[in-house]
């Protein structure tokens, strides 16, 4: 065992620990269990640096990277297990998870060496990152933490523009959407079906049941698509949105919109999207902005980039 390996293992019996303190807390300390979270964080930091490849011009890059995509599903897991601690603690999850996703993004988000730096010396974090928003948002819409959704996605999050960055700028949660280029221009076309999107096939195929299944992972992914095109902090946010990498391997009409011909349903949906009447649910939908889809897998159709491409307007609230 090499004494990076262990470093590694050390750090998830760390964070194995911090989580198992959480979950004893029995909420009266708010500073005792602030002090635990944010030792998560850091923790988590450290992790995910550790296992970060960066020899980028090595041969054989490629594989280690996959490799510890691989080895990093259990802090990913980690992290899940911590929002359903939060969740059950009934602790403040919008903030406690906004701070956690910018800390984990700027400090990976750095240069280690000379001042010089490849840009897929980062596809590792920014993969491990683009999962666990896509695991997070699975969570929050099997628990309806709606309200906890629509903050985390109208939320300014101080992200780095680049790892030199010394001052965050303002940033919508489509940044945590990366474009991983170098697994799906220089990994991908390897694979045994080059026509479809690797990084999706790796994150449907790292269930963590029974909330994080893949078709639970294909509804996510649709739905910050389809909100990304609603938000209102969508107005700096980038030409493409939210692209979903994950509809060509599930059904990509979330049960969460064929479901709002019920008028309960809607109402429960209401803080989701910041409104209190039928009427206003429908005109936020109706307002989408137009989005051109396309399908980049010829083999497969563009996917909905509108909730009223799933139900018509007409029929929304129409049964109790």
């Amino acid at each position: 065992m090499t004494k990076t390996t262990m470093e590694t293992e050390a750090g998830f019996s760390v964070l194995h620990n911090l989580l198992q303190q959480i979950q004893s807390c029995d909420g009266k300390n708010k500073d005792k269990i602030e002090a635990i979270v944010q030792k998560f964080g850091n923790e988590f930091v450290s992790v995910l640096l550790s296992l970060t490849p960066r020899a980028v011009q090595d041969a054989d890059f490629g594989e280690k990277l996959l490799a510890q995509i691989a080895v990093a599903q259990e802090p990913r897991d980690l992290f899940f297990d911590f929002v359903e601690v939060l969740i059950k603690n009934d602790l403040s999850l919008d903030t406690i998870v906004g701070v956690f996703f910018e800390k984990v993004y700027n400090e990976t988000y750095i240069i280690e060496r000379h001042g010089i730096y490849y840009d897929e010396a980062f596809e590792f974090q920014r993969f491990i990152i683009w999962e666990m928003f896509i695991g997070l948002t699975t969570i929050l819409l099997h628990t309806e933490r709606y309200c906890t959704l629509n903050t985390l996605l109208n939320r300014s999050y101080y992200l780095k523009r680049s790892p030199q960055d010394e001052n965050p700028e303002a940033s919508t949660f489509i940044t945590f959407r990366a474009l991983l280029d170098y697994i799906e221009d220089c990994i991908q076309p390897k694979d045994e079906n080059p026509n479809l999107p690797l990084v999706g096939k790796i994150v449907v195929n790292r269930e963590k049941k029974p909330i994080i299944t893949r078709q639970s992972l294909v509804d996510a992914d649709m739905v910050l698509f389809q909100l990304s095109m609603i938000c209102s902090s969508s107005g700096h946010r980038s030409h493409w949105g939210w692209y979903p990498m994950l509809y060509v391997y599930g059904e990509n009409n979330p049960l969460i919109w064929h479901n709002m011909i019920s008028r309960v349903h809607c109402e429960k949906l209401f803080p989701l999207f910041g409104v209190t009447e039928l009427e206003q649910l429908k005109e936020v939908i109706e307002k989408s902005k137009p989005y051109k889809s396309i399908a980049p897998y010829p083999c497969f159709s563009a996917p909905p980039a509108l909730i009223q491409q799933c139900i018509e307007l007409e029929k929304i609230g129409t049964l109790p």
